[in-house]
């Protein structure tokens, strides 16, 4: 006998109650996978209004990112030609030679005249334990690996 030949009777007496987990399950919609250009035209289009949205512009970049970029640019060719494409820092956890980066001897809004300059690299690792040191051991820890270098510092 089928479901569709049972009579309501029957039905009834073979109902079992749903558990709350089996509940949620039941409504649950799932999702279909969109395709890559009904995913594209989504982004573009504004769900409220339907027209096309205008992307938020973009913060000019000031003198500072700009020089900045300036210095960083001066900093790689010079730690390259050095020969110095590990962590100089290399605290306890040092990736070595993985994410690499310029390490600063203050926070960059704290940075003195002509600092800019003057930079250690430093992995993910070791950055993060100069970014909580104590300032004055931040900056002489940096400012030594910078030393040791061999860099000329640059005047600006």
């Amino acid at each position: 006998m089928s479901v569709f030949e049972q009579t309501y009777e029957e039905a009834k007496a073979n109902y079992k109650p749903l558990r709350r987990s089996q509940i949620s399950r039941r409504n649950a919609v799932v999702p279909q996978r969109k395709t890559d250009a009904e995913d594209r035209s989504d982004r573009q289009l504004n769900a409220s209004h339907g027209f096309l949205a205008r992307k938020p512009a973009m913060n000019k970049r000031g003198a500072r990112t700009k020089a900045w970029d300036a210095a960083r640019a001066w900093l790689h060719r010079q730690f390259r030609l050095k020969g110095i494409l590990t962590c100089q820092i290399r605290f306890p956890g040092c990736w070595f030679d993985r994410e690499v980066y310029f390490a600063h001897p203050a926070k960059r809004r704290n940075l003195r005249e002509g600092e800019l300059y003057v930079v250690a690299k430093a992995c993910n690792p070791c950055h993060d334990q100069l970014e909580i040191m104590a300032p004055e051991r931040m900056r002489s820890i940096v400012e030594a690996a910078f030393n040791n270098t061999g860099i000329v510092r640059k005047q600006i």
